[in-house]
């Protein structure tokens, strides 16, 4: 038997009874939680997630099911939690939303997509995250509600040749400033 908890993710099916049966399969394997995208496969993010079988669904296991697909519907913390009661879900998981303010999580409220990107910046340097990443991120985070110029004009400096694209060297302190 497995020490360390296993889960899954799937989508919805064509039929409440065949999402049901796979996921008391699934259950039947021994995973700890089953991720429930909202939409079937052939669907689009633009597409809204099927919330009521998701809520139906929901109930059939034991373990925890994590609602996943309602990134469209969701802009803060608040958001989550009612997205999360609709479902019948016990939590959720973002992608979409997330990626262009991770600030969503906060029940305090949204940061700006300038004091997002500073925290972001200050954590790639100090773990040394790689340059792709970091600029993917970036992108997505320029690319949300906030105006553009917030992020564009934001002077960093740090130590690492290969961030050189998002950053300034500053020899003379062999640290980094974000501004």
């Amino acid at each position: 038997a497995a020490t360390i908890p296993v889960t899954m993710k799937m989508r919805l099916l064509a039929t409440k009874e065949k999402t049901e049966a796979f996921m008391r399969a699934m259950e039947g394997t021994g995973v700890a939680a089953i991720g429930l995208h909202g939409r079937q496969r052939h669907q689009r993010p633009r597409e809204p997630p099927n919330v009521e079988m998701m809520a139906d669904v929901a109930k059939c296991v034991d373990v925890p099911v994590i609602a996943n697909g309602g990134s469209t519907d969701i802009s803060s913390y608040e958001d989550a939690q009612k997205w999360k009661d609709k479902t019948g879900c016990s939590s959720i998981m973002l992608a979409r939303c997330a990626q262009s303010n991770l600030s969503v999580f906060r029940k305090e409220g949204l940061l700006s997509c300038r004091e997002v990107a500073k925290e972001y910046l200050k954590l790639c340097i100090q773990y040394d995250n790689r340059h792709a990443n970091t600029k993917f991120c970036l992108l997505k985070l320029m690319s949300s509600r906030d105006p553009l110029s917030e992020v564009c004009t934001m002077s960093i400096q740090c130590p690492y040749t290969h961030m050189h694209i998002l950053c300034k060297v500053n020899n003379s302190s062999g640290g980094f400033t974000v501004l």
